[in-house]
């Protein structure tokens, strides 16, 4: 492709230098060249492994450098992206539709994931999301509603399930829930109304699907009855410091035990007992950071234990 490129076409190489000053450098290197834009051999032998080609207009393309596949195209100006531009992943797929500015991710975008479907899109400034956004699942239904800041949420937002059922809305901080929010059942109902720290919990009320108050927390401390949609109850114990703590009780939505034992910052820890769908019991032992532990008098236990 190298050698089929006109003479109206200035050919660069991007490089990774610790230099900031130091961005592009020509990929041909011969005296003329040289000459005319005071290039050094030894800048040429250090590319980052992509090269670009500028037309006169602006417009340009950039391909990695081994298997040239198009990686970029859009506007640039004095060799940086500038102007609307689309980036794609090495299977030719979507990557990021947007506006640049000075090289950097600046104005309206959308962002694909690796299969071509909608993940974001929003704002962004100095190539992060800035402003309001929207996040997808993969089916392309919505799935966050926000303000980023520096990219993560900041601001009023809201969260749907899969099925578009508006699950949560409130304040964010540094991506997570804090100061006043309020959590849905899908029938949209409220499920909890009040104040998160730090992603938890921290003063409100909770209730059950048809409205009633079931439980109440402050600071952090209180007595937690959660449940499924369909009205059956699928935890109850303590929550201390936000977290759920001490003995504490699972359900599957179908009404039968799942697990009685201990907790601790949100985790199975200590003694507890599993039970299957249908109420049978499965494991009764030791949990670790919300893992089962092994039986140490099984020997193939131990070593996947300690590996």
């Amino acid at each position: 492709m190298i050698s089929d490129v006109k003479s109206k076409y200035i050919i660069r190489i991007v490089f990774s230098l610790l230099n900031e000053n130091v961005k592009l450098h020509l990929i041909k290197y011969n005296n003329n060249l040289k000459n005319i834009l005071g290039i050094d051999l030894a800048y040429f032998k250090n590319y980052s492994g992509r090269f670009i080609i500028y037309e006169k207009n602006g417009r340009g393309k950039e391909y990695s450098l081994n298997s040239k596949i198009l990686l970029f195209e859009g506007d640039f100006v004095n060799g940086r992206r500038h102007g609307e531009g689309k980036e794609y992943y090495i299977t030719n797929k979507p990557k990021f539709f947007g506006e640049y500015k000075h090289g950097k991710k600046e104005g309206k975008g959308k962002e694909y994931d690796e299969l071509g479907g909608l993940k974001f899109e929003g704002k962004y400034k100095n190539n992060e999301r800035n402003g309001k956004g929207i996040e997808f699942y993969y089916n392309g239904k919505k799935m966050f509603e926000c303000e980023f800041y520096n990219g993560k949420k900041n601001g009023n937002g809201k969260f749907f399930d899969i099925n578009g059922n508006l699950r949560f809305e409130g304040i964010y901080l540094n991506g997570e829930r804090n100061g006043k929010g309020k959590e849905f059942f899908e029938s949209g109902n409220i499920k909890f109304e009040g104040e998160y720290l730090n992603n938890k919990k921290w003063n409100g009320y909770g209730y059950n699907p048809s409205g009633e108050i079931k439980y109440e927390i402050k600071s952090g401390k209180g007595i937690i009855k959660d449940y499924y949609d369909n009205g059956n109850l699928k935890v109850e114990g303590e929550i201390i410091n936000g977290e759920i703590n001490g003995l504490i009780k699972e359900y599957f939505m179908n009404g039968n035990l799942k697990f009685n034992g201990k907790y601790l910052n949100g985790k199975r820890n200590g003694f507890g007992k599993e039970y299957d769908y249908t109420n049978n019991l499965i494991y009764e032992g030791e949990y670790l950071d919300g893992e089962q532990k092994p039986n140490y008098f099984d020997e193939n236990c131990i070593n996947q234990w300690y590996m």
